[in-house]
């Protein structure tokens, strides 16, 4: 009997960096963490979404994304701390490009 298949998961943006290494030399084996994972952080650290907004901007469940976010914490921290090289690649992805929408209440003005 098979699994249930991955839904895919929406991102807005494909990484320009793919990889981070710490100062000098790493150590260990390199942490794998996946475009979807980068995503979820992107979406509720940097632009402060909640996980109900990332949710449905991701089109996947507010706990999966708890989950992400979850995992992606724990990798950064072990990075960081642990000295080892994060790789961003992979994951289940469907690329869907931001659209740029004006903050609430300001409207394109015509020129005369």
């Amino acid at each position: 009997m098979a699994g249930r298949r991955e839904k895919l998961r929406r991102v807005g943006i494909i990484p320009e960096y793919r990889g981070f290494t710490p100062d000098g030399l790493a150590s260990g084996d390199a942490i794998d963490m996946t475009v979807d994972e980068l995503e979820a952080l992107r979406l509720c650290d940097l632009e402060g979404l909640n996980q109900e907004a990332v949710a449905k901007q991701m089109g996947i469940a507010r706990a999966t994304v708890a989950a992400i976010c979850s995992r992606a914490h724990r990798k950064v921290a072990n990075a960081l701390v642990n000295g080892r090289a994060l790789i961003i690649e992979g994951g289940n992805i469907a690329y869907s490009p931001i659209t740029t929408q004006r903050p609430y209440g300001q409207q394109r003005r015509s020129t005369p």
